[in-house]
């Protein structure tokens, strides 16, 4: 999974707000009153978070199970003089023997964890690798979404490349979505890659279990990185939580503007 996908990854994601979700993490940082110096970015890809948060002079560290993501993101963070740790890890198995001010997972990455337990232990991972007044940051797509590629499937292309993406099937809370990518070869023939991506769709309830599960004493479910009240129309929703706040600090701070 993501050999193909890496080669063309910021082509096809030339649109994503990354900095638009990025000032929004700032924003939560700032709310809740927690001192923003280190940065760790799981599910990191070919880093396009970990960059700005870099830029922004924070002590970053980027993880990612992909060693072709991670070339790439290295080598972007090089030509752009920039000091990020990176870390092939998967980020289930999350131990990296420190703790940060702020820890993010971008881009549903979190929906790739398809068992609920392994969703709970993941973020009680993350809670530990928490600084006392840390806050965690993350995003997921919702059945919202798999209804609209089911209905309309993505058909992008670039200059070297063509990809396909449709939802192949749904069991459950389980979507499975199939990618093919052409890569137009030196000699102009195109080369096919084809990646299966399962993911699963968490609920509201879901979703706040696991934050309890893992020691979050407050948290707020947001729509895509804006600060207002979540609605059945959402496609993406971002999460936040704490584990040094108390309950509704966060609700209170962000959409109240307290």
């Amino acid at each position: 999974m993501y050999h193909g996908f890496s080669l063309v990854y910021d082509d096809i994601m030339r649109n994503i707000p990354y900095r638009f979700w990025f000032s929004s993490v700032v924003r939560i940082m700032e709310v809740s009153g927690c001192s923003m110096n280190s940065f760790l970015d799981l599910a990191c890809g070919t880093g396009n978070i970990a960059i700005q948060a870099a830029r922004s002079d924070l002590e970053t560290w980027a993880l990612d199970i992909s060693c072709d993501m991670l070339t790439i993101a290295g080598q972007k963070a090089s030509e752009s003089a920039l000091n990020i740790f990176f870390i092939q890890q998967d980020m289930r198995k999350l131990n990296l023997g420190r703790s940060f001010d702020c820890i993010c997972c971008a881009f549903d990455s979190m929906n790739y964890v398809l068992e609920y337990s392994e969703f709970q232990s993941l973020l009680a991972r993350i809670m530990e690798h928490l600084n006392s007044d840390g806050v965690l940051v993350f995003d997921l797509v919702t059945s919202r979404e798999i209804t609209a590629l089911a209905r309309n499937p993505v058909i992008s292309e670039g200059d070297d490349w063509f990809m396909t993406m449709a939802l192949a099937s749904r069991t459950g809370k389980i979507a499975t979505i199939e990618a093919n990518f052409f890569l137009r070869d030196d000699d102009g023939r195109y080369s096919r890659y084809e990646e299966i991506h399962p993911k699963r769709i968490f609920s509201k309830a879901e979703i706040e279990r696991a934050l309890a599960y893992a020691g979050a004493s407050d948290w707020i479910i947001l729509p895509d990185y804006r600060f207002e009240e979540t609605g059945r129309s959402d496609s993406r929703i971002t999460v936040a939580a704490s584990c040094s706040l108390a309950a509704g600090t966060l609700r209170a701070r962000l959409l109240n503007r307290v």
